[in-house]
This record gives C-alpha cells, structure tokens and sequence, in this order.
C-alpha cells in the first residue's frame, strides 16, 4: 500500500514540477520579448522615434530660442572698445563689427 502512495507522490510531484517550470520559462520568454522592445524603443534616435514632436521642438528651437539668445548678445556686443570701435566680442578675436 506504501508503494501506491509513493507512486502518485512521485507522479503528483512530477506533474507540478513540469508545470511550474514550463509556466516559468514562459515567463522569462515574455519579459526576454518585453526588454527587447524596449532595448528597440532606447536605441532609437529622437528624428525616428516621433518625427512630428521632433520637427516641431527644432522649429521651436531654432525660431525661439536661438534668436532670443542672440538678442541678449547683441546687447552685450553693443558695448564697443574705447579706441577701435570694434565691439566686445570683435575685440576678444570673435570678428564680428557693429
């Protein structure tokens, strides 16, 4: 009578065993599949990734922002150098005249 209970032990045993690992193995499968979407998403560049976001940040980087730091230069480069007329930053071997 021992024999029969340790065989369906044995069996029962077996049957969880494999299907405790085959459950896992699907698992690690899903999160190797979900890190390399990701891994995929990363590595792509910005241009690629949403070309209309990143169109529309440059406009307004280069339409904005870019103008905006070049007005407050300017107030500094108005500032012009006693005797040659040449502003700050021509003087300082920037080259540029006011």
């Amino acid at each position: 009578m021992d024999t029969i209970f340790q065989k369906i032990t044995e069996w029962l045993k077996e049957m969880l065993v494999s299907g405790i690992m085959e459950s896992l193995s699907g698992m690690f499968d899903s999160v190797n599949q979900q890190v390399s979407d990701v891994a995929a998403q990363v590595g792509t560049s910005p241009v690629n990734f949403s070309p209309g976001v990143f169109a529309m940040i440059r406009n307004v980087s280069e339409s904005v922002i870019i103008p905006t730091i070049s007005r407050r230069n300017l107030k500094k480069m108005k500032r012009k150098t006693p005797t040659t007329g040449i502003c700050n930053a021509a003087a300082a071997g920037k080259g540029i005249r006011i």
